[in-house]
């Protein structure tokens, strides 16, 4: 039986973790921006930057596990039979739920920059409550993926140095 590559896919891992922590920062610093400079639109906006931080937090404590993990493993002369088939399944959750989790910014990264785009065509700035209620579905569709992803980074956190 080949020997789980634990530290290697702990750092992978967590490097991971740290690009998509920085990802959502950054958006959910720009979604604030936006709800900030608007004065017609409701709270989702704000609601959603919110959430999208949330999930740069739950990177962040991610991160912070992983390489916890990593280097009590590297200081513990732990048999690599000893990592087993759960182990395993473990970082493939983590490597989906984080695959996942950029998907949903990238959805909502492309939702802004439509909303930019139309703006520019129909002179509307996309501070107008019109540009956003026409997006108000998609805007909760996505915001209800963010949530959930922050949810599962949260709870794999929790199990990582089990």
């Amino acid at each position: 039986m080949e020997a789980f590559p634990f530290a290697a896919a702990a750092g992978e891992t967590a490097s991971a973790a740290l690009v998509l922590s920085k990802a959502a920062w950054k958006l959910g610093n720009s979604l604030s921006n936006l709800s900030r400079d608007t004065q017609l639109v409701d709270p989702e906006m704000e609601n959603v930057a919110n959430d999208v931080k949330v999930l740069g937090t739950e990177c962040d404590v991610l991160y912070t596990e992983l390489e916890k993990a990593k280097r009590s493993h590297e200081t513990r002369s732990i048999p690599a039979a000893n990592i087993d088939y759960d182990h395993k399944r473990l970082w493939n959750c983590l490597t989906v739920d984080i695959d996942e989790a950029g998907r949903s910014l990238q959805e909502l990264e492309m939702l802004m920059r439509r909303m930019k785009d139309e703006e520019a065509r129909s002179g509307f700035y996309v501070q107008d409550q019109s540009l956003i209620d026409r997006s108000k579905t998609q805007i909760a569709s996505i915001r209800t993926q963010i949530r959930r992803n922050a949810d599962q980074l949260r709870t794999l956190s929790l199990t990582v140095n089990m």
